[in-house]
C-alpha cells in the first residue's frame, strides 16, 4: 500500500510509480463498488459505522455481481487500473482488512492499493474514479473524469463508458460525459415516467446548489429538455446563476448529490419528483 501525492498539495505533476506509468488509469473505489458493503451490514444487523469498527468484517465481505469480472475487463482493455478506498478514519486494522480482501479477490492489483482520504490527490487529466461517493474524500475534484456508481449505474454501462473512451476522442472527460449522458438518459426517461403529468416538472429540494430559493423546479418539455427555472407555483426564476443549463447537466449535478422520492405534488402538478441531497 502507498499514497502517492501530486507535487504540492493544490495539484501538479505527481511522483512515485503513478507518474511514470504510461497507460491510462482507472481508479476503482471499494465499499458499494466492488464490495457489498451495504449488504454485508444488512445481513448481520449493523449500522455502517458498526461494520468499520468491526475487525474482519471486511474480509467476511462478498463482491458486487459481476465486479470482479469487470475490473479484469478494464485491465483487459489496456487501462492501468488501481484500487482507490476511503479507509474508516482511525480504524487501523481497516486498512489491512482491505488490502487483504485485495489480495483474495484480485490478487493481479495486490501492488496497485491506495489507501487515502484524498482522492483529489490521484490521477490527472486523462484517468478515471469509478467511486459511489463523489461528494466524499475529493472526489468532485479528481483530475480525470468521475464515473459515479450510483442511481442506476451498472458494472455494465462503466464497460461502456471506458470501451467509448478508449475507442474516442482523447479528451477524456469529453469521451466520459458522452457515454455517461446516454445512461442518464435511461435515467431521465424512467424520472418522466414517474411523472404522470403532461406539464412536467422535476422539483429540486434542500440541494446546496439552490439555498436561495425554499422551492425550484426545472421544467421540461415533451423532448425531455429543460426550457426554465420555475418554482412550485409555475413562476419563472431567473436568480439562479449556477443552475445547469440544460435537463442532462441538472440530472447528473441531483444525481451525483442526491435520492429520488416520489411525493405529493405542490398544487397545480399532478405528481413530482423530489431529489433530496445526501448528508
Amino acid at each position: 500500500m502507498f499514497e502517492s501525492p501530486k507535487d504540492g498539495n493544490k495539484g501538479g505533476a505527481m511522483s512515485g510509480p503513478l507518474a511514470c506509468e504510461p497507460k491510462r488509469r482507472v481508479f476503482v473505489d471499494m465499499d458499494g463498488v466492488l464490495v457489498d458493503f451495504e449488504g454485508y451490514a444488512a445481513t448481520h444487523g449493523l449500522t455502517p459505522a458498526d461494520v468499520k469498527s468491526r475487525p474482519g468484517a471486511y474480509l467476511d465481505m462478498q463482491p458486487l455481481p459481476g465486479a470482479l469480472e469487470a475490473v479484469r475487463s478494464i485491465i483487459g482493455m489496456g487501462f492501468a487500473v488501481w484500487i482507490a478506498t476511503k479507509p474508516p478514519t482511525g480504524i487501523a486494522f481497516a486498512y489491512a482488512d482491505k488490502a487483504a480482501w485485495i489480495f483474495e479477490r484480485l490478487p493481479e492489483l495486490r501492488r496497485r492499493i491506495i489507501i487515502t482520504h484524498h482522492k483529489v490527490l490521484l490521477g490527472t487529466s486523462g484517468d478515471f474514479l469509478i467511486d459511489d461517493r463523489p461528494h466524499k474524500a475529493g472526489c468532485e475534484s479528481f483530475e480525470g473524469a468521475l464515473i459515479p456508481f450510483r442511481d442506476g449505474m451498472t458494472w455494465s454501462a462503466v464497460l461502456q463508458i471506458l470501451a467509448s473512451a478508449k475507442q474516442a476522442t482523447p479528451d477524456v472527460r469529453a469521451a466520459a460525459d458522452s457515454a455517461t449522458h446516454a445512461v442518464l438518459r435511461a435515467r431521465i426517461a424512467d424520472l418522466q415516467r414517474q411523472i404522470a403529468s403532461a406539464d412536467r416538472a422535476v422539483c429540486l429540494a434542500d440541494c446546496a446548489m439552490f439555498e436561495r430559493l425554499e422551492s425550484e423546479c426545472i421544467r421540461v418539455d415533451d423532448h425531455g429538455m429543460a426550457y426554465g427555472l420555475v418554482n412550485a407555483d409555475g413562476a419563472k426564476v431567473d436568480t439562479l446563476d449556477e443552475a445547469p443549463p440544460d435537463l442532462q447537466e441538472a440530472i447528473n449535478w441531483l444525481i451525483e448529490r442526491g435520492h429520488v422520492e416520489l411525493v405529493d405534488a405542490p398544487e397545480g402538478h399532478q405528481s413530482v419528483v423530489v431529489l433530496r441531497e445526501l448528508v
